[in-house]
This record gives structure tokens, sequence and C-alpha cells, in this order.
């Protein structure tokens, strides 16, 4: 298993301080007092920045330092989506080559989702499953794409695993059971719709603790979005309608 990086430590440091809102919109980071403040080097601590401004969570303003940027649900649907389209390459393919030695670990990590209700334990297991897939599977490409989805979407999950965590072992399930069996239409559906699920969950927990806030215009923009999605992941998978059940389900 890799080590976890200092740089790692504090980007999940910032990420539960936005998202308990500790830290708001508009605040300036300071590079310094942040490296004095968890007892690393300035160099980690700007390393630890990176993808909170990949994510669009941060602006680096140049002579003026580093500022918390305005997000919304937007912002963590986004990241969802393009990890979501990501993740359905992958698992469409190990779903076509099914090798052995991902199945017996899909296996040993499903029964361990199964028999869990720790936070810490489930969230730990369902990023392994995540891990062992592409890194089984994937190209380098691809699986240095999906490795950069280190901020926001690991920090979002486990949100909704706090609040969802049937509705997560239930996806996570059904992914499984699609690579097992070797359909890979349904591997790549219901991995994108499990990434749809996650964001909204994810996005209902933000806004009942009020750190983003509800736009009677979302639902239109959302479904507009996910016709856009749907229409990307179609040149890949056929006769899908998954995210289009989500919707309507959040919609009601």
């Amino acid at each position: 298993m890799p080590r976890p990086r200092t740089s790692d430590g504090v980007t999940a440091y910032l990420l539960d301080a936005l998202f308990t809102g500790s830290l708001r919109v508009g605040a300036r980071i300071d590079l310094d007092e942040l490296a004095d403040q968890l007892g690393v080097s300035r160099g980690s601590a700007r390393d630890g920045l990176a993808p909170l401004e990949r994510d669009g969570l941060i602006r680096v303003t140049p002579n003026r330092g580093v500022f918390v940027a305005p997000f919304d649900a937007g912002t963590i649907r986004e990241s969802f989506d393009l990890y979501g389209l990501l993740s359905a390459l992958a698992f469409r393919r190990a779903a076509t080559r099914r090798p052995d030695e991902l199945i017996e670990v899909l296996d040993e990590i499903d029964d361990a989702l199964a028999s869990t209700t720790d936070v810490d334990e489930f969230a730990e297991a369902a990023e392994r499953f995540r891990r062992t897939v592409a890194a089984t599977v994937a190209p380098p490409h691809l699986r240095a794409l999906l490795q950069s989805f280190s901020g926001l979407v690991p920090a979002a999950t486990r949100l909704s695993i706090v609040e969802a965590m049937a509705e997560e072992r239930s996806a996570l399930h059904a992914e499984y059971a699609a690579i097992r069996d070797g359909d890979a239409e349904a591997a790549a559906a219901t991995v994108l719709d499990h990434a749809i699920l996650t964001a909204e969950n994810a996005i209902r927990e933000l806004r009942r603790r009020g750190i983003i806030d509800g736009d009677p215009r979302d639902l239109e923009e959302r479904a507009a979005h996910l016709h856009l999605v749907r229409r990307i992941d179609d040149r890949a998978t056929a006769n899908w309608n998954g995210p289009t059940r989500v919707f309507q389900q959040y919609s009601r």
C-alpha cells in the first residue's frame, strides 16, 4: 500500500475546514501560517493546496496570495461527473477482461463493505475498491487521471458515507456484481450512476450544514448538465439511462 504523503494531510485538513465552515469563501490562506500550524514544511503546505486548486476550491492570485474560491453544488457535480466518466472506462474494461486476481480481491472487499458500519473502515474499503480496479486494468494515462482526483472527490464521498452508508454499500455491490458477471454495459452504467448519487448526497449534507446555498435554478441546470454527461457516455455505453434515474429521484 502506498504511504500517505504529508501534503495529503494538508489537503485533508483544508477540506475538513471548508466542509465544516471554519474556512469560508474569500478567506486568505497564509502558507507560512498553515505550515507552522500543521508542523510541516512550506513546500508540503504548498503541495497540499494543489488538489484544491485543481478542483476549483482555491485560487492563487499572483502578488496577492491564496484565497478560498466561491464554490457551489456545480463545483461538486463537475468533479464527480468527470470522475464518473473516467471510472466508467476503467470499470467497463474490468468487466470485459475479468482477471481472476481482480475478482478475488473485489470479492474480499465486497464482504468487508457488507460487514462494517464504521465510517472510516467503510471509506477505506471503498477507496481500496476503486484503486484496485484502476491499478489492475486501467492503462497508465487513465490510471494517472483517476489518481488526480485526490481532493474534493474523496472528501465529499466521505460526507456521503456518513449519512447514506446503505446507499453507498448498495451502489458498490452493484459495481462489483457487474464486473464479476462480465457485464460491461452495467459496470459502466452503475459506476457513473454511483458518482452522481454520491455527489447529490454530499451536496445535500453541505446544504444542511449551511456551507452551500440552494438555488431555484439548480434542478433545471442539473437536468441540462446530466443530458450532456449522458451524451458523452453514450459514445461508450449504449442503452443506458442511469443519470436520468438519479435526477428523477432528487427532483421529486
